[in-house]
């Protein structure tokens, strides 16, 4: 038999392609997708924390309202992107670049667009504290997840401490690093299998590394090379320079991965090109090869090549999509110790925005599926009921000479408590025609129940017996007169502090001891001063505050110190500014009796902030704060109208025929519930483009002032005499919680 073996050796040595005939010829820029993204040495993986890190991912309550997770924007469905141009984000506002997928994210050594995070743990706690997206404080996150002890459990296991935002940054990229998809057609046709790409795609490959000059850019296994480029899409956004403050970066970001590029449309920093065909399309056109400031593109000059020649580079794009992980979705730690989804705490609801979480309502409102659970008659009141997990408080005025504070059983009605103070008095007579009784709202925090009085009084009561704490007299301590119409705006609990607009002023009170704080925003009280609305947390410019309305001005005050950061003067009449400020974005809507309604922009620069009027609209508000739904303002006007009112534009939308004097609104998603003062009950739909009633019941013959609280399936009416309690059930309803 002849000897070939030194003849295949000859052959190999000439030819050590040989020994990859298996596999076909690519540019060695490419590279297959490792299957396990690398951890830092601080924050190994283990399935431990990938399963808290989960929960954290899909878990509202990281955000500001407890309304958003980081799953509202990187969908598991969607491809861990949301398939929009450009998404929502904290108070409904428009965000200003396209969300990026979160697979395979753990192999990249930038973050965001701009490339302003280099680890994963940092890119994790950025949306969260974004006043754009999450709009979180995160020593109040610290605080909401101590709270939680499912959380507070895990954190110890896995860290060895207390729920921190250390490791919630570590948990969120522990699990962000386990989605990594599998290999794709294009990752199999690398290792070997020629006939994992068809000849289309092969064509497009050819394309890719050739004459199309994509390879130039896109290369590494993650077909990105994570450098920043100026592309000549849009010189609205800055980009890098944001980030530098260097003029050659304006207008780059950074080089998107391709991987499962065909399920992560619209593309672009800001979602302008909708298909993968516009995208080519948009490199072969040829890129203008100078901006507005003379800088020149990054991109090389594709023009004259061959419009024929798109389809085969988009059919090799759809070769790089892998199979993403399996999802299931997560179990949250259940919070039965605040402001859960069965607690109603203080005033428009726990959020304090009349946004309601938990039950799905039904979108019906119907005698068939609205059910009266039981009714007991009280004292005379205008302030909404208060709901906690086992039992429902409400105020009241007794013999025009007592306030009056009840504990009903949630279930039954049947009192568990009752406890009165000498506190009555007589409003002026042109706001008195209706009675002089409790106006202000309580608030709860899971063991005190905080209620302001008429007579400008302040008192603790402990929620499982009432019995009284402390009491704070503001115009006895403080020799304010008495405000003529009494104590009428109602108190923010926010951690351990209480703030009130009472004593002729603003103030922070220690909510354990009644210690006063600060004192500020002093007016003259009596007739003229002390307040109608009622304060809210926010945060505005980037910076968490407080924003009250006097019975003159908006102010934005630093909860820590005090310190008015911001005023602008609201045209009002007599001081009837009632409305509770509604933040959007970076601004403040308000509407004012026998006036009109504004915008106001917050801003900050060099340390300073500035309030500015966006538009003003003739709209007139009344006592109905509204509610906020995909960036439009549903509000009850002082000519009994609904109208709905876009912020970002102030343009009316639409009015509707007249309902009631007043009308109490909460929310959920794109359905409201109205109750105005005869006791009607409308369910109407969250409409921008027309006034559309879904549903309305007699609720109340009695007139119904009090604010509106839902909780679960349960509608909680307050009459004028009395406490109603119904049932709202659909069977097809479920859970978002």
């Amino acid at each position: 038999m002849p000897n070939f073996q030194p003849a295949l050796i000859f052959l190999i040595l000439l030819c050590p392609a040989i020994v990859q005939a298996g596999k076909p010829k690519v540019d060695d820029r490419l590279a297959p997708l490792p299957q396990t993204a690398p951890a830092p040495a601080d924050n190994p993986t283990t399935p431990e924390k990938v399963s808290l890190g989960k929960q954290l991912f899909f878990d509202p309550r990281l955000s500001g309202k407890n309304t958003m997770s980081c799953a509202t924007c990187h969908a598991s469905d969607k491809a861990f992107g949301d398939g929009v141009a450009l998404n929502k984000g904290h108070g409904g506002k428009t965000l200003a670049r396209n969300t990026q997928s979160c697979l395979n994210v753990g192999f990249f050594s930038t973050f965001f667009w701009d490339g302003r995070a280099s680890t994963l743990e940092e890119q994790a706690l950025r949306p969260i504290q974004s006043p754009d997206e999450m709009n979180q404080d995160l020593d109040e996150l610290e605080k909401e997840l101590n709270a939680i002890p499912g959380y507070v459990a895990q954190f110890q296991a896995v860290f060895g401490s207390k729920p921190q935002r250390d490791g919630i940054a570590k948990a969120l990229a522990a699990y962000q690093r386990t989605l990594v998809t599998e290999p794709s057609d294009f990752d199999r046709y690398l290792m070997g299998d020629k006939n994992a790409l068809s000849a289309d795609a092969k064509r497009g490959l050819e394309l890719f590394e050739g004459e199309a000059r994509c390879i130039e850019c896109h290369n590494g296994p993650l077909f990105s090379d994570g450098k920043f480029y100026r592309l000549g899409v849009s010189e609205k956004d800055e980009g890098r320079a944001k980030i530098t403050g260097k003029k050659e970066d304006r207008f780059r970001f950074r080089t998107p991965s391709l991987r499962n590029i065909a399920e992560t449309g619209p593309y672009m920093h800001d979602g302008s090109l909708k298909t993968l065909d516009e995208v080519v399309t948009f490199y072969y056109r040829g890129i203008p090869r100078t901006s507005t400031d003379g800088l020149t593109p990054d991109a090389p000059d594709l023009g004259g090549q061959s419009f024929s020649d798109v389809p085969y580079l988009v059919t090799f794009l759809e070769s790089l999509s892998g199979k993403a992980p399996d999802f299931t979705p997560p179990t949250l730690p259940s919070d039965r110790s605040k402001d859960s989804v069965d607690t109603w705490s203080q005033w428009r609801g726990p959020t304090r925005d009349g946004l309601v979480a938990g039950a799905i309502w039904p979108r019906s409102l119907s005698e068939k599926n609205l059910k009266l659970r039981w009714r007991v008659e009280l004292d005379s009141s205008y302030s909404g009921p208060i709901v906690s997990d086992s039992a429902v408080f409400v105020t009241g005025t007794a013999e025009t000479k007592n306030e009056v504070v009840k504990a009903l059983d949630r279930q039954s009605g049947k009192e568990l408590w009752r406890v009165q103070w000498p506190g009555a008095m007589l409003v002026p007579f042109f706001a008195g025609s209706n009675g002089s009784w409790i106006r202000s709202t309580p608030c709860f925090d899971g063991e005190n129940l905080f209620v302001a009085g008429m007579r400008d009084v302040l008192i603790s009561l402990n929620a499982k017996t009432g019995q009284e704490q402390w009491r704070v007299d503001f115009v006895k301590d403080f020799g304010s007169p008495l405000p003529a119409f009494g104590f009428v705006s109602s108190p923010l609990l926010d951690g351990d502090s209480l703030y009130v607009q009472a004593g002729a002023s603003f103030m922070k009170l220690d909510k354990k001891t009644g210690k006063i704080i600060w004192r500020v925003l002093k007016d003259e009280g009596g007739m003229m001063g002390s307040a109608f609305s009622s304060p809210v947390m926010a945060t505005l410019a980037g910076q968490r505050q407080l924003v009250v309305q006097t019975r003159e001005k908006l102010v934005g005050v630093e909860p820590k110190t005090g310190e008015v950061l911001w005023e602008q003067k609201v045209p009002n009449f007599r001081g009837m500014n009632i409305l509770t400020p509604v933040v959007f974005g970076d601004g403040i809507f308000t509407s004012a009796y026998q006036n009109k309604s504004w915008f106001f922009n917050v801003s900050k620069s060099d340390g300073k902030f500035e309030i500015k009027e966006a538009w003003n609209e003739k709209a007139q508000g009344y006592m109905s704060t509204p509610v906020v739904i995909d960036g439009h303002a549903y509000i009850h006007l002082q000519n009994q109208r609904f109208a709905c009112i876009n912020l970002a534009t102030g343009e009316r939308a639409w009015t509707s025929t007249p309902y009631g004097k007043y009308s109490s609104m909460v929310a959920q998603k794109d359905l409201i519930l109205a109750l105005d003062q005869t006791g009607r009950l409308l369910l109407i739909k969250a409409n921008p483009k027309e006034f559309e009633l879904l549903g309305e019941q007699k609720v109340a013959d009695e007139e119904t002032w009090a604010h509106l609280a839902v909780r679960g399936d349960e509608i909680f009416v307050r009459e004028l005499n009395a406490l109603s309690v119904f049932r709202w059930h659909d069977s097809e309803a479920k859970s978002d919680q």
